[in-house]
């Protein structure tokens, strides 16, 4: 029994089953495997699958399994994605987010977009709430709007298949959400955009920085607060930054703590809520 990737695998589905670009995402095809090297199939035991915009094969005769993701070409994606997105600074998202192709439903999402989102607790009603979707094509991933206040100001993309994990698309460095039921006054400064929803639908206001500094936009925001609290990584990089905040803010906001432990987004969102600061 062999595993096969890329052009092996990919030279046994055309050999067998010419049509796989017709298969549905999720749906698996039942094919003869007339190549097969355990002799000739005519059971239909070459199973083909469709998984998020990948085929993964296995023949029941001989045991040989394939796994074939297609190259993100110009063609395939002009015909995957209706909006082109390039790296440019966004003023005004507005119409150009509402008419980026995307999927807007969590289960219909690629699995690892999926896995991605479940693994912080976030699920349709999450997704929804701060407009969270996937899209396709070259620098397909899940699409993470910014906010300034209230109103989306930009997006980030979080990736899974390109050299760069994160693709910001904002002029601003900074994402805020206001929660106007945030009681007692206290903005939370975070490093990534899914813990800032979290802490907003807990009920806290939230700053996440979109880079390592705190711009003049940002720190005119924390002045607005009468406490200030930097929830960073438990790491080295976290260590850096929290010193290096506490500096630029301790200035402009004399109550200033910070908080070196799991990401906010990895806590529950009834835990956040109980939390006090």
């Amino acid at each position: 029994m062999t595993t096969f990737y890329g052009k092996q695998a990919k030279q046994t589905i055309i050999d067998n089953c010419e049509d796989y670009e017709s298969i549905e995402e999720g749906k698996e095809w039942k094919v003869n495997h007339v190549t097969c090297p355990a002799g000739e199939d005519t059971k239909s035991r070459l199973y083909v699958k469709k998984v998020d915009d990948s085929y993964l094969w296995h023949c029941h005769n001989c045991g040989d399994s394939g796994y074939y993701r297609p190259k993100d070409t110009v063609k395939r994606i002009k015909e995957t994605t209706t909006e082109y997105v390039y790296k440019d600074g966004v003023v005004n998202l507005g119409d150009s987010y509402d008419r980026l192709s995307k999927q807007t439903d969590i289960d219909k999402m690629p699995t690892s977009a999926q896995l991605w989102l479940s693994r912080y607790g976030f699920d349709q009603g999450l997704t929804s709430r701060y407009g969270i979707c996937y899209i396709q094509g070259v620098r397909g991933g899940v699409v993470l709007p910014t906010f300034d206040g209230i109103d989306i100001n930009g997006y980030q993309i979080r990736t899974f298949n390109t050299k760069y994990k994160y693709i910001t698309y904002t002029n601003h460095k900074y994402s805020y959400l206001f929660n106007e039921h945030n009681t007692n006054n206290t903005l939370i400064v975070t490093e990534d955009l899914l813990s800032s929803y979290k802490l907003h639908s807990a009920g806290f206001s939230a700053l996440c920085l979109l880079g390592t500094s705190m711009s003049d936009q940002a720190l005119a925001i924390c002045k607005t607060y009468d406490k200030v609290v930097l929830w960073l990584d438990d790491d080295a990089a976290g260590h850096s930054s929290m010193m290096k905040l506490t500096k630029e803010i301790a200035p402009m906001c004399a109550n200033t703590t910070a908080i070196i432990s799991a990401q906010p987004k990895e806590h529950s969102t009834n835990q956040l809520t109980a939390m006090e600061f």
